[in-house]
């Protein structure tokens, strides 16, 4: 009788299936693991393209809030400090920037008044030194140091006369000024150049 052949190492035949079959798994296994990963890489991407658009967008409205008086010979870097200090006082930026060019002509540097009254909006210290301490204004040919003195004053008149005219008129020639000019029913100059010019800007030199 013949044996039955046997074939010659049937174990490492067995081995080598399941080796086979571990590599496959594995080799699955891997090929899920990249898949995820890829997701992960995909969803972070869009999540960072998403962020980056957002604060694109973030950044373009930042720069859409502020507005810009065209001609004026100040930076817009210094127009930015002042749009921030008049939010900060809730007054309007056209108007305040209107007074500036009526008692400086945007010059931070400009002197009157025998050396008393200096800077943009043309702060005194003989009278203004209560203000220029609050607002820490050391320096008024600092612009804006003198904006934060001269809106704060601008602000006060505006609380005391709950007008723009009389606002106005108030800071150019002191509070019994004004209360005799709205006694006598009347607008100076100086106010309805201020609040023209103000509404100029507004109209035309947008943002």
């Amino acid at each position: 009788m013949h044996k039955k052949h046997k074939p010659r190492h049937a174990g490492t035949a067995v081995m080598l299936a399941a080796a086979l079959s571990v590599i496959l798994l594995t080799n699955q296994d891997r090929d899920e693991k990249i898949i995820c990963l890829e997701a992960e890489i995909q969803q972070a991407v869009a999540g960072m393209a998403t962020q980056t658009y957002q604060e694109a967008l973030a950044g373009e409205k930042q720069a859409l809030q502020y507005r810009y008086i065209k001609g004026c010979p100040l930076s817009q870097k210094v127009q930015r400090e002042i749009f921030h200090i008049c939010e900060d006082a809730a007054l309007s930026f056209e108007l305040v920037m209107s007074l500036i060019y009526e008692e400086s002509g945007w010059d931070p540097e400009c002197i009157s008044d025998n050396g008393e009254s200096v800077g943009l909006m043309q702060i005194q210290e003989k009278w203004h030194g209560e203000l220029m301490d609050k607002t820490g204004c050391t320096d008024p040919t600092d612009p804006v140091q003198n904006v934060r003195a001269g809106a704060e004053l601008l602000k006060r008149h505006f609380c005391t006369y709950q007008d723009p005219a009389w606002a106005l008129m108030a800071y150019n020639g002191g509070q019994a000024y004004a209360d005799r000019m709205v006694k006598a029913g009347k607008t100076s100059a100086y106010a309805e150049r201020i609040l023209r010019r103000a509404a100029r800007y507004e109209r035309n030199d947008g943002i």
